[in-house]
């Protein structure tokens, strides 16, 4: 016997999972920024403001008004929320990097990394 899931089935899927969307805050922080960056089109405004919105319900601060920052791995999670809002067109990455330069302090302060 065969099951399929359905496409309802699979945004259903999506969705549930989007829901419960977090990010694991690991003990050792492994002293990597991860920068979500994006420019997506003001016809796609509104999934726009929802991933802005979702970005700060993972707990990512705004370093710029599309550039969010975390100190935890999210590329799977970027890629899910990518997915549910149909982005993949649209530039929506993160950037790894070690120095974020005069707001590295800022930064650890607010993710409790001092």
């Amino acid at each position: 016997m065969t099951i399929k899931i359905t496409k309802g089935g699979r945004d259903f899927l999506r969705k549930m999972d989007f829901d419960n969307l977090t990010l694991e805050r690991t003990e050792n922080w492994d002293k990597k920024w991860r920068l979500v960056i994006f420019d997506i089109p003001e016809k796609k405004k509104p999934a726009r403001e929802v991933l802005r919105e979702k970005l700060k319900d993972l707990g990512m601060k705004k370093l710029q008004h599309s550039i969010w920052i975390t100190p935890f791995p999210c590329e799977k999670e970027i890629n899910l929320i990518k997915t549910v809002f149909n982005l993949s067109d649209y530039w929506v990455d993160v950037i790894i990097t070690e120095n974020i330069g005069a707001k590295e302090y800022q930064m650890r302060k607010h993710f409790d990394l001092i």
